[in-house]
């Protein structure tokens, strides 16, 4: 007979609000893979509890085949909409202390002040990076300051800060003021959309794909701006396709560059399920992911996958990782001259083969199978097993 604590399957419990419903979001994404893995593949080891807010959020998991192994438990019913899920939350801390959790797994770096007092014993938190605090923002938003403050004043609550690259890490350590050796690094799978695509996809060489949500520093603008300009007026054939979530916030930089696009030479679309993503990164002649701030970058990662020839900004994880591989270009792309230089040298590129790309990948531990693994052995050391 082995230890019978080793034995015991670790109770890791997760807020479904950071992720159900959720579909255009890279963080809720994320969450979701792992989640998912954590219950298809580690089911030995770790009993998935997911914390839902109301009754609209069960139904969600519920109708998830994904889900169906997962604990579910609805926090306390609070009444008023001020503060709701804050309420909701210390009510739980007050009243759910007899519910045995072992690790509380925040998605993101958005933490109520005194967390701790939640009924688990270890708390873990994926930052991704440090980019509510880096990334430039249209407006201020007083929420986002409060969640920056506590987390610069209570990070040595959590058990691990977890980073997606080094990169992140360093940023982290940078905007939050955390050691640098607290901060684990754990990539994300770039390895979301392999085996969506059974068939031969043919090339469309007039069609440029761009990635990413319509803020800031997501660039979009500067690249629309840039085919608007120098591109599209003397190249009638040219179509660019912008996808991402447009939202009703941060997005005038983008409005402000759609206006005068031709309606012909531009589609926008908000989101795709994962085979017609990779379909499109198949055909697309170039697929630009213009973000500038990233703590990862998954659509420059998966458009690699699919063998597409990428162009991406200089400084960011997929430069440090991508950057010597074949098809691949970064650049300042906050310039609209170094936009249109990097294009018109990436079409003297060939495209990359698929195969090889994707072992490389493997070869770096950037799967899904892999981070789900290194999260359960971050469990393991939380919690001294």
């Amino acid at each position: 007979m082995g230890n019978l604590a080793s034995q015991k399957k670790i109770k890791v419990a997760w807020f479904a609000s950071g992720f159900v419903g959720r579909h255009a979001s890279g963080t809720a994404q994320t969450a979701k893979k792992i989640i998912s893995n954590l219950i298809n593949n580690h089911s030995s080891e770790v009993q998935v509890i997911l914390l839902a807010k109301n009754a609209d959020e069960v139904q969600l998991l519920q109708t998830e085949k994904l889900f169906l192994d997962a604990e579910i438990i609805l926090l306390p019913k609070v009444y008023g909409e001020k503060f709701r899920s804050a309420r909701q939350f210390y009510k739980f801390c007050i009243f759910g202390r007899k519910i045995d959790i072992d690790i509380l797994h925040y998605s993101v770096a958005r933490v109520y002040p005194f967390f701790w007092l939640f009924p688990a014993k270890k708390f873990v938190c994926t930052f991704h990076a440090g980019g509510d605090i880096t990334s430039p923002r249209d407006y201020f938003i007083l929420s986002r300051e409060i969640y920056n403050y506590i987390i610069k004043k209570q990070w040595k609550k959590f058990a691990a800060v977890v980073a997606d690259s080094k990169f992140a890490a360093d940023e982290i350590e940078l905007a939050y003021r955390i050691p640098i050796e607290f901060i684990k690094i754990i990539y994300l799978g770039a390895d979301n959309l392999w085996g969506e695509i059974y068939k031969e996809v043919e090339k469309d060489l007039n069609c440029v794909v761009i990635v990413g949500r319509w803020q800031r520093y997501k660039n979009l603008h500067t690249v629309i701006n840039a085919f608007k300009e120098f591109e599209i007026p003397n190249n009638k054939n040219l179509r660019l396709k912008v996808i991402g979530k447009s939202g009703i916030k941060n997005n005038k930089l983008v409005l402000d560059a759609l206006k005068g696009f031709p309606k012909n030479q531009i589609e926008l679309i908000e989101y795709l399920s994962d085979s017609d993503l990779a379909i499109e990164y198949r055909r697309a002649s170039v697929v630009f992911h213009p973000s500038i701030n990233e703590g990862f970058g998954l659509p420059a990662f998966e458009a690699f996958c699919e063998g597409a020839r990428v162009i991406a900004h200089t400084g960011t994880p997929a430069n440090q990782i991508l950057d010597s591989q074949e098809g691949v270009l970064f650049d300042n792309l906050l310039d609209e001259t170094k936009v249109l230089e990097s294009y018109k040298k990436i079409l003297t590129l060939n495209f990359g083969d698929v195969p090889q790309r994707r072992l490389f990948i493997e070869s770096i531990n950037a799967t899904w199978a892999f981070s789900t693994k290194k999260y359960v052995e971050l469990y393991q050391q939380a919690l001294g097993l």
